[in-house]
């Protein structure tokens, strides 16, 4: 069984950003973490994901874009008092089970907590724009960043302002890729 604590010891959130990166996420400052609302999820003891809830105006989401554009980006959004779900991350064999949706409603749990307030995502992957893109959120930015070695990637800003649909597709493209995979348990998970 998966299990999802709020962390807050300084070991544990360098844990967490260890193994976030390990798990294929950009460097995390440990700052940002102490600043935020960090969600590890466990299983037999040991951290397979987890995610950052973040309020204060140091957005990670509108890092590593044009200045203009975040600034933009927050005039438009000031109102709604914004925050952003970051660093979901889960071990590959988490990806499409059971125990990973817990992972994925654990942080629409969170969402669902702050009612009337916008919220920000942001992924440079195509395959997570594509899930996020289906509850319909505003893009408030598409571009391109580059990473230190020189790689180019795409960069995607989006807005939520609406629950309801946003809960029901997130939580139901979650849980249809859950069962389709049902029958491959993860074996970390199944030895608890």
């Amino acid at each position: 069984m998966i299990r999802t604590r709020h962390i807050t010891s300084t070991d544990d959130l360098e844990l967490f950003a260890e193994r976030y990166v390990a798990a294929g996420g950009f460097p995390l400052d440990v700052d940002y973490l102490r600043r935020s609302q960090v969600y590890a999820c466990f299983a037999r003891g040991r951290m397979m994901g987890g995610f950052v809830v973040h309020e204060s105006d140091d957005l990670r989401s509108l890092q590593d874009m044009p200045v203009a554009e975040a600034d933009r980006i927050r005039r438009e959004s000031a109102d709604r008092r914004p925050y952003e779900i970051m660093c979901l991350w889960m071990e590959r064999e988490l990806r499409g089970s059971p125990a990973g949706t817990v992972i994925w409603l654990r942080a629409l749990s969170e969402c669902l907590r702050r009612p009337g307030r916008r919220l920000l995502l942001c992924t440079v992957h195509d395959g997570l724009f594509a899930l996020y893109n289906k509850a319909q959120p505003e893009i408030l930015y598409r571009g391109e960043i580059t990473l230190p070695d020189g790689t180019m990637l795409p960069k995607y800003v989006l807005a939520v302002d609406r629950w309801s649909p946003v809960g029901r597709v997130v939580a139901t493209e979650v849980v249809d890729r859950s069962l389709r995979t049902i029958r491959r348990p993860s074996r970390i998970l199944a030895a608890a």
